[in-house]
């Protein structure tokens, strides 16, 4: 069980999965045999809670049960957001397929547990704020830009139900520090941090 971009994996330092984000569960038999990952990133329509057979479910610390909904659903990987109102605290994940339920296995819910999106597995996903070109090597940054870092695990936005596309775009406070280098940006730099316009997927 792995954020979506940061790809921590259990029992790493700063691991955990926070409410709201896009995450991965990774296994055999988790869905339809030969089902390929279409990924359902249509930011005007809701995610469904099972696809191609499958389906998840997280108890919290508390009890609470919650069920992710899809992204995507092959045999061996599920892309599936967090509900915000997932309770803090270590509980158990589920899969759920062709009449068969997985043993559970842990999964630790933290307030806070960014991960950075990927351009070709090399450079952050970041984007100008005026135009949304992508900011590459050939296309550079400039000083005083206004960008736009992808990514997931910003932290839970209950205003929000995580099913259908995101209706508030409000500023958490999960991000408390961001570096260039290390050169550290000034608070009142960072503009915005919260949900984009997908599901389990944020913007600072």
């Amino acid at each position: 069980v792995q954020n979506n971009y940061s790809y921590i994996l259990p029992g790493a330092p700063n691991y955990g999965i926070a409410p709201g984000t896009l995450f991965i569960v990774v296994g055999t038999g988790l869905a339809t045999p030969g089902s390929q990952a279409a990924p359902l990133q249509d930011p005007t329509k809701a995610l469904p809670q099972t696809w191609n057979g499958s389906s998840v479910t997280v108890t919290a610390a508390d009890g609470t049960v919650v069920h992710p909904v899809f992204y995507y659903a092959i045999p061996t990987q599920l892309g599936v957001v967090l509900p915000s109102s997932t309770p803090i605290g270590t509980g158990t994940i589920t899969v759920s397929f062709g009449g068969q339920t997985s043993q559970p296995a842990p999964i630790k819910v933290v307030w806070s547990a960014f991960g950075f999106d990927f351009y070709n597995g090399a450079l952050a996903a970041v984007t100008d704020n005026a135009d949304g070109h992508l900011i590459t090597t050939t296309k550079s940054a400039k000083p005083g830009e206004i960008i736009v870092f992808w990514g997931a695990g910003d932290g839970a936005d209950t205003k929000n139900d995580d099913v259908d596309p995101p209706s508030h775009f409000d500023n958490l406070g999960g991000i408390t520090a961001l570096y260039f280098g290390s050169v550290q940006v000034p608070t009142a730099n960072i503009l915005y941090q919260g949900r984009s316009q997908y599901q389990g997927v944020d913007q600072i």
